[in-house]
């Protein structure tokens, strides 16, 4: 899986760690490896699509409003009529203002 990292390290006490910087956005691995690879890709009708996926499978009501939000921002930007549907769902959920 494709993961962001840094390198943080104190020369003078030989302290040396790799950290994320990216922590996983979802509880799903191969999930979170497409998001990032349609990030790097830039392709918003992708985009969509996996942020309407993780809304699915999200583990509160509060992480699937925010994957809503963000496939329907996609969703938007590619001109693909799910904008309306994800909409819809932040409507229902009263988190459409």
């Amino acid at each position: 899986m494709a993961r962001l990292r840094r390198i943080v390290s104190r020369p003078s006490s030989g302290f040396r760690a790799e950290v994320d910087i990216l922590p996983p956005m979802t509880a799903n691995a191969d999930l979170d490896a497409r998001l990032i690879a349609a990030h790097e890709a830039g392709d918003p009708g992708v985009l969509s699509s996996l942020y309407g996926e993780a809304a699915y499978g999200a583990a509160s009501e509060e992480a699937r409003a925010f994957f809503l939000v963000h496939a329907r921002v996609y969703a938007l930007e590619a001109g693909d009529a799910s904008a309306e549907r994800y909409l819809g769902e932040l409507r229902n959920m009263g988190r459409d203002e």
